[in-house]
């Protein structure tokens, strides 16, 4: 089986994000289906697109639940009604965009499942998909601030089964180990900053001021998204001086290692507790 949890050569985290690719092409079948279904049922495009694209997500939430993170399923009631709800507002510019777009496109070039199937796929592709992203730096340029690999495989599973947002992943060019980890944890919805080259500063400047978020163990991406305004999590130890590096006028959280400990030992429980709290004040 592709998917199963032993299958050979490919680790548990490798898995799942192939199972959320999965996901997400199974929400796009129920979107346009449901679209489809909703139409020959009598619904105006508009109203039609806006039931079918809350469908889909209902559908990766579900999928999500009891597939893509089945070892971290949600059973209680009221967990599963608030993290539904989280999961729904973080997809609300979808519901915003999609119908206005399909219905649109049926006015200028006809309502026809062709038209229709075309600007589904360019809302999603060009419109949707690229504005939902955080920014996540793994490289720090000294090794007490670096975060581990345990760190980054699980804060990227945290903030994949948190929220709808994709993640771009932005590396120092020199940081080879992280380079490659990024790579392994791409998908669709997760890419490579500049993979096929170095980037500018600029074009960087350009991705941290689109983001929702920013993650950082390095105090140069930080000043940058305290620059574009552009709210940050930043990890930092007391072996070095924090105080004249910390986040300036933006919504910020400090995840900070215990005394004489580096960032890499920072328990990924405490880091996903307080980037849960963040999140919610934010998104």
């Amino acid at each position: 089986c592709l998917f199963s949890d032993n299958s050979p050569g490919m680790n548990k985290d490798k898995q799942r994000f192939l199972k959320f690719g999965v996901v997400g092409g199974t929400g796009f079948i129920v979107n346009f289906v449901g679209l489809e279904l909703l139409k020959k049922a009598g619904l105006s495009t508009y109203f039609a697109t806006l039931l079918a694209t809350e469908a889909s997500i209902i559908s990766n939430f579900i999928l999500n639940n009891i597939w893509t993170f089945k070892d971290k399923v949600i059973i209680k009631f009221t967990d599963v009604i608030i993290q539904f709800l989280k999961f729904n507002f973080s997809s609300l510019f979808a519901v915003i965009v999609q119908p206005l777009i399909v219905s649109g496109a049926a006015r200028l070039f006809g309502d026809t499942s062709l038209v229709r199937f075309g600007s589904l796929v360019f809302a999603l592709i060009i419109v949707v998909i690229p504005y939902y992203y955080i920014v996540f730096n793994l490289s720090a340029v000294d090794t007490e601030r670096r975060i581990s690999i345990d760190q980054v495989n699980s804060l990227v599973s945290f903030l994949t089964s948190y929220s709808n947002y994709n993640i771009v992943f932005v590396t120092d060019p020199k940081d080879v180990v992280m380079q490659k980890q990024a790579s392994l944890l791409a998908s669709p919805r997760h890419i490579l900053f500049m993979e096929k080259g170095y980037g500018s500063l600029l074009h960087l400047a350009v991705v941290i001021e689109g983001a929702a978020v920013v993650l950082s163990p390095d105090t140069s991406i930080i000043h940058f998204a305290s620059a574009m305004k552009t709210p940050v999590v930043g990890f930092f130890t007391p072996l070095q001086s924090i105080q004249e590096w910390l986040p300036l006028n933006v919504k910020n959280t400090c995840i900070i290692a215990e005394a004489g400990q580096p960032v890499s030992k920072i328990p990924i429980d405490q880091m996903t507790k307080e980037i849960g709290i963040f999140l919610d004040e934010i998104l």
